[in-house]
């Protein structure tokens, strides 16, 4: 038998937006991902600003855990010095 465990740690502290990581994303940044129909007018959309919050059950396993960065990763959580 063989098995894969993917685990994913957040902080939980601090409890507010403060632990999500912003980011801004340009019209011209996704272009190349919309189909073409899409591109009309693209260039000129300047929409509200949107808040999107993506949960552990769709972005997993973005960054290896190696055991040799254990102290880092433990200074992630507030563990350590």
């Amino acid at each position: 038998m063989k098995l894969a465990v993917v685990l994913s740690a957040v902080p939980a502290a601090p409890n507010s937006n403060a632990q999500l990581h912003r980011i801004r994303v340009y019209p011209k940044d996704v272009k190349g991902m919309v189909p073409t129909g899409a591109h009309a007018g693209l260039d000129d959309a300047d929409g509200p600003p949107m808040e999107i919050r993506v949960g552990a059950n769709v972005e997993v396993a973005r960054v290896q855990w190696l055991d040799s960065r254990s102290s880092d990763i433990e200074q992630c959580f507030g563990i350590g010095e």
